[in-house]
This record gives C-alpha cells, sequence and structure tokens, in this order.
C-alpha cells in the first residue's frame, strides 16, 4: 500500500514533515511514502543538506520514503493513472489528491477529443471528469492507501 503527498511550495511540504513528526505513533502502516514534487521544488530538495529534506528523512526509514519529481507537464496532485484512446476520443481515469496536496483522494473518468498527449488527457479529465465511487476507485487504483474524499 502506498501513501502519497504532493506539496507546492517549501511551506507546503514543511506542514507535511510537522504532521508526521506530530503524527509519528498514527502514521498509516504503508509499505512507501510518496513526496510528489513540482519540479522546481525537487531541484531544491535534491541537495543532500536541504533543511526539510534532512527532517524528512530522519522522520522515517529511508527505504519507506520516495521523492518523486513531476515533469513540468505532468499535474502535480496525479497519483495514478489510466488511458485509453479510440478513434481519435482519449478516454482517462485518474486518481488525484485533494487541494493543498493531501491526503485525501478522489478518482475521475472521462474523455476527450483533444489527444496531443496523455497528460492533455489526465488534464481535462482532472478538470471535467465525473468523480467515481470508492468501491469502483478501489477497483482501478488498489494500492493507493490515503483516505478517499466522499
Amino acid at each position: 500500500m502506498y501513501w502519497y503527498y504532493a506539496p507546492r511550495t517549501t511551506e507546503e511540504l514543511g506542514q507535511i514533515a510537522t504532521k508526521l513528526e506530530r503524527d509519528k505513533a498514527e502514521r498509516p502502516k504503508v509499505d512507501i511514502f510518496y513526496i510528489l514534487l513540482p519540479w522546481e521544488l525537487a531541484k531544491q530538495m535534491e541537495a543532500e543538506n536541504h533543511p526539510l529534506r534532512r527532517r524528512l528523512d530522519k522522520l522515517m526509514d529511508h527505504d519507506k520514503l520516495r521523492y518523486y519529481a513531476c515533469s513540468p507537464d505532468r499535474p502535480s496532485r496525479l497519483i495514478g493513472d489510466r488511458y485509453w484512446n479510440s478513434a481519435g476520443v482519449a478516454v482517462a481515469v485518474v486518481a488525484v489528491l485533494g487541494a493543498g496536496g493531501g491526503p485525501d483522494w478522489a478518482a475521475y473518468i472521462g474523455g476527450t477529443t483533444e489527444t496531443r498527449s496523455e497528460w492533455t488527457a489526465y488534464k481535462h479529465v482532472m478538470e471535467h471528469g465525473v468523480k467515481l465511487s470508492r468501491s469502483i476507485a478501489q477497483a482501478f487504483f488498489p494500492n493507493i492507501a490515503n483516505p478517499y474524499r466522499p
């Protein structure tokens, strides 16, 4: 099972670190914690001596914590995706963290004829898709441990 966070700023990343420190005993039992970082923030965090990186690394087993740099064209709150294209119609199912980068998530399904890239379809479905029920969302993304947004 995986747990995701997607901070957009160093301030939000600091709030996640504070929450993880405060709730250490109540931390969910998961295999891996993913911290999805916007490209600019990821570049800052690359330095081993970055204070927030040192703080987060101390919080948990290093093998359970993963930093993931989102490319500039990838939606930063996107934590899961499925994509199909048939006869010029792109269909996507996306798993998206809540505003502020988590910890809750929801899944959406939708389609578009704008098929320049999978990222275009994902962004469209994130903004205009139909929200899936918890049971259907978990069938598409069974390894996400974050709480599902009602």
